[in-house]
């Protein structure tokens, strides 16, 4: 009774460690184990208060003075809790002007750009678009929270990880689970700010100088003056290309006619002098 009671322990034992090793051979399981269904379970059970929008402005104007303009937009900006991203000003013809990325929290983004327009001597041109993420957004929680399920499966397994292969297998498959779960929350992260932090590209320029926009009667000769002046120098300069390239050919041209005169002459008192005889 005794012999058969060491050999039914002896079987159980053998089995458990058979279902072990098996289930360590098999650990990728875990990882596969994350069905599309799962992922639309989860979708459901999401709640996402309203739509996710990512807001998008953009605004040009005109203004007399584009250091004063650039200033009070960059107070507004501090007023109401953005920032300014980048910016590109420069100067041409006596005029500056410049493109602001800005980022404005999105409750307050009609807000600003009221105020931004009084900042304006002139509005040019306004756009706004947006971008409804909230598909998306529930879709990557849904499978981040799919993600930790498998690292926690992964973790108990690690605990009951009897030999050093055991131990490398897990935390290989481990490891990866791990990176899939930051790229899942860095990309809500980007999705949260980008809906939180609208973007606002501002366009502001100055018109040109007067100098340069309406020339007087004075500077309108002078330049119809300097135009004529460029104009026969540059015929001048035609003429004497032309006359230098024109002088090998002229002279060739002068050699061939005297060839052909002296021939003809002397043909002709030849023919003369035979009437003659």
């Amino acid at each position: 009774m005794k012999k058969i009671f060491l050999l039914f322990a002896l079987f159980i034992f053998i089995t458990g460690c058979r279902e072990e090793e098996s289930e360590f051979q098999n650990v990728s399981k875990y990882s596969d184990s994350n069905p599309a269904s799962s992922t639309e379970t989860s979708d459901r059970n999401i709640p996402v208060t309203g739509r996710m929008l990512i807001k998008d402005y953009y605004l040009q104007f005109e203004t007399a003075d584009f250091d004063k303009a650039n200033k009070e937009i960059s107070s507004l900006t501090n007023k109401f809790g953005g920032f300014i991203e980048n910016s590109d000003i420069k100067t041409e013809k006596g005029a500056k002007w410049g493109v602001l990325n800005i980022r404005i929290p999105s409750d307050k983004l009609g807000e600003f750009v009221s105020k931004a327009k009084e900042v304006a001597d002139e509005v040019t041109d306004e756009r706004i678009s947006s971008e409804d993420i909230t598909e998306q957004y529930i879709d990557v929680k849904a499978r981040l929270e799919n993600k930790k399920k498998v690292e926690e499966q992964f973790r108990d397994l690690l605990k009951r990880a009897n030999t050093v292969d055991e131990v490398i297998r897990v935390e290989k498959e481990l490891a990866e689970v791990r990176a899939e779960i930051e790229s899942a929350e860095a990309r809500m992260k980007y999705f949260e700010n980008a809906v939180k932090l609208s973007k606002v590209t501002l366009e502001i320029y100055e018109p040109e100088t007067r100098e340069n926009a309406k020339p007087g009667y004075i500077r309108i000769i002078k330049n119809s003056f300097n135009t004529g002046i460029r104009g026969f120098f540059y015929v001048s300069g035609f003429l004497i290309i032309f006359i230098i390239s024109a002088i090998p050919v002229l002279f060739i041209g002068y050699l061939i006619f005297k060839a052909t005169a002296s021939a003809l002459k002397k043909y002709k008192g030849r023919k003369d002098k035979a009437k003659e005889s």
